[in-house]
């Protein structure tokens, strides 16, 4: 099992995007020959206000549910994001 944990951490890649109206989750693969996207996620944006955070918690539970919808389309795990 920790084969396939190192090749999941060496090949794949997941990006977050927290926008003022939607957040995103997109995880990809890479291949020799590029890169394949295998799950996105989105969720309106909640606790944000011109730009700045005004409610953490409503904040979190977009990227959560972004996170999740991600999660489910490529059928992983997502424990890390850049």
């Amino acid at each position: 099992m920790r084969a396939n944990r190192q090749n999941f951490e060496d090949r794949t890649i997941v990006g977050l995007d927290i926008g003022t109206a939607i957040v995103t989750f997109v995880v990809c693969t890479q291949h020799d020959e590029g890169i394949e996207v295998i799950g996105i996620g989105d969720s309106p944006t909640a606790g944000m206000q011109r730009g700045m955070v005004s409610n953490i918690e409503a904040l979190v539970e977009s990227i959560e549910s972004a996170k999740a919808k991600a999660s489910s389309m490529c059928m992983r795990e997502i424990d890390r994001v850049i």
